[in-house]
């Protein structure tokens, strides 16, 4: 009787052991989250094939786009085996989500610059085959209400490598269309029309070797603006091209210089501009030179103007006293105030002592030295 007991023991946890090991494991909840900087779209990973279908649609995308910051990810049960627990949870729908934040990238063929350090250069040939490159920056952002159609071109990649691959061939195929209707002399002068062309696109329009100006677009960057400017276009402008992917490109520049193939032809230009500096430097040395020596002859004239004018002075100064001297001379009146003015100055300085020297001419009148004192003989 004991040994039916334990028998009967042993069987039930046989039984309790497989009950337990054929049923199916716990359908764990999972959940995920949106950033703010994100828009999340849930799809349904099975359906009907209308359903499938309609995952080639834009507006499929927008009615799965969620609003919520948290979604959780619904699972159905996948049977595998004969036994209930053979078998797994997997996902019934895929949250997919669009990074909305702006990016910007540097495409430029020396490694020390761009966004990556490596050769991103935009190369391109001028009208005469001279290859170079130029460095090209670029902004770009996906709208909220444009990151369904963002999603249904890119669906795999993310905003940064879109601009790296299809934004930069774009880039690249306006500014070679621009560069081949000019010479290379005259292409330089034309970055900004190479940025206007890359922004707003190109017209088809004949242009020769010399470089008359294509016409570019200058008003709004619409699509239809382009259309009623132009008409048809070689090549239509990044800024409304991409804007129908879902992409809004908010700056289109340009930095550096263009950069040769042929690295004689930057020594030749850098040689050419050293000339033409110097030149200028020269050219300047000369007329500051010609402004001092103007400035010299001027105070020269200037100078000798005063002395003349000093000269003049004195000599009608001279004259003015010797007409004075011979009006004085036909005046006897003026020389006996004379006179009298000389004895009363000597009158001042005499001591009362007789004078040892007196000396005269003999002509004319001759002042009294002596006033009334008594000559020695006479004493």
């Amino acid at each position: 009787m004991k040994n039916l007991n334990v028998f009967g023991v042993v069987i039930g946890l046989i039984v309790v052991f497989a009950t337990a090991g054929c049923r199916r494991p716990y359908d764990t909840p999972k959940y995920e989250e949106i950033s703010s900087n994100e828009t999340g779209f849930l799809v349904p990973l099975e359906g009907e094939s209308k359903d499938q279908a309609k995952l080639k649609s834009v507006d499929f995308l927008k009615n799965s786009q969620v609003a919520t910051k948290r979604v959780q990810i619904t699972h159905r049960w996948n049977q595998t085996g004969r036994w209930d627990a053979d078998g797994d949870w997997i996902d019934n729908v895929k949250l997919i989500k669009v990074d909305r934040t702006p990016v910007t990238r540097e495409w430029s063929a020396s490694t020390n610059r761009g966004s990556d350090n490596k050769d991103q250069g935009v190369w391109v040939e001028s009208y005469d085959s001279v290859g170079f490159s130029t460095g090209f920056s670029a902004t770009a952002f996906v709208q909220e209400e444009d990151a369904a159609t963002y999603l249904y071109y890119y669906t795999a990649k993310s905003l940064k490598d879109v601009m790296d691959s299809e934004v930069r061939g774009a880039f690249q195929a306006i500014t070679s269309l621009v560069a081949l209707r000019y010479k290379m002399d005259i292409l330089r002068g034309r970055k900004q029309e190479i940025i206007d062309s890359i922004k707003f696109g190109v017209k088809v329009a004949e242009v020769d070797s010399e470089g008359s100006s294509i016409k570019q677009a200058t008003t709004r960057p619409t699509a239809e603006a382009v259309k009623s400017e132009f008409g048809d276009v070689t090549v239509e402008g990044v800024i409304c091209f991409f804007k129908r992917r879902g992409i809004t490109i908010t700056t289109v520049g340009n930095f550096g210089g263009f950069e040769y193939e042929n690295k004689d032809i930057q020594k030749s230009i850098d040689q050419t501009f050293i000339a033409q500096q110097e030149k200028v430097v020269n050219a300047a040395k000369l007329a500051a030179q010609e402004d001092t020596n103007k400035r010299i002859n001027s105070e020269a004239t200037s100078l000798a103007a005063a002395a003349k004018t000093k000269a003049e002075g004195e000599a009608n100064g001279i004259r003015a006293i010797a007409k004075a001297a011979a009006e004085a001379q036909q005046n006897p009146m003026l020389i006996q105030l004379k006179l009298l003015d000389i004895q009363m100055k000597q009158m001042d300085r005499w001591d009362g002592k007789y004078p040892v020297y007196m000396m005269t001419t003999g002509a004319g009148p001759v002042p009294n030295l002596m006033l009334n004192v008594p000559s020695p003989a006479s004493k």
